[in-house]
């Protein structure tokens, strides 16, 4: 496209339209609008306003917002300049971070996500809570937080989620329960099932006495010998 280059002087224009993509920078632009620059070019794409800048340079095959030089950031919105006054970027692996190397968020094409160096914040009114499903949306199980009694952390497993589903909840007290929503305050551990049992660790008189500094209190059962269970009472292991 012409433009005036000087007063009564008409040239070209960076910009150039062949009838069906237009390009700036450019004069085989290859899509709709194509936006091109050189290694000297700091920003293709330039917004300004009192709250900064967001720059950008297009180029196939990714979009890129920040330093063209810097080729491992595919979409990078920046405060001001460049480098550590990064605000978000995604690199081409897919992370999501807040600066130029040190991504805190990374998306995979597997599907997975990783979280690092922060934490992840789930927040909600009444019981906020965390769903799993398989690669056919699925519901295999869940994680809930209710902020009832001061705060209990659920588990479940199965497709009805939390509720009927569940299989261990922890109380703000650090009761736990297995089988049961509501442990007893004065168990540190509570299992209830009505067609399964408790099963300690098993193993030969010899694997007990190899045990280092155990517990007073510390129970086994003992599959050798004499069998049973035994319990170590601060000096001597003792059958029960």
């Amino acid at each position: 496209l012409a433009k005036f280059t000087s007063a009564g002087t008409v040239g070209d224009s960076q910009i150039f339209d062949n009838g069906t993509n237009v390009g700036i920078g450019t004069t085989t632009p290859s899509t709709k609008l194509e936006i091109s620059g050189d290694n000297t070019v700091l920003f293709g794409l330039a917004l300004t306003g009192t709250g900064g800048t967001l720059g950008g340079n297009f180029h196939s095959p990714s979009i890129e917002f920040g330093n063209t030089n810097d080729s491992a950031h595919s979409f990078n919105i920046r405060k001001r300049g460049i480098g550590t006054n990064s605000r978000l970027d995604f690199n081409t692996a897919g992370s999501l971070g807040t600066s130029s190397g040190s991504t805190k968020f990374s998306f995979y094409e597997n599907g997975n996500f990783d979280i690092r160096d922060g934490f992840m914040s789930i927040s909600d009114s009444s019981n906020p809570l965390i769903y799993f499903k398989d690669g056919t949306n699925v519901l295999k199980g869940g994680l809930g937080f209710s902020p009832v009694s001061g705060g209990i952390l659920s588990f479940s497993v199965g497709s009805s989620g939390l509720g009927s589903d569940t299989k261990m909840v922890i109380t703000p007290n650090g009761n736990i329960g297995i089988g049961t929503i509501s442990p007893s305050a004065s168990a540190k551990l509570e299992l209830e099932s009505t067609s399964q049992g408790f099963l300690p660790p098993r193993m030969t008189e010899v694997q007990r006495d190899a045990i280092a500094s155990p517990a007073e209190g510390l129970m086994i059962y003992q599959t050798d010998g004499t069998k049973g269970w035994y319990g170590y009472n601060g000096t001597a292991w003792v059958q029960l």
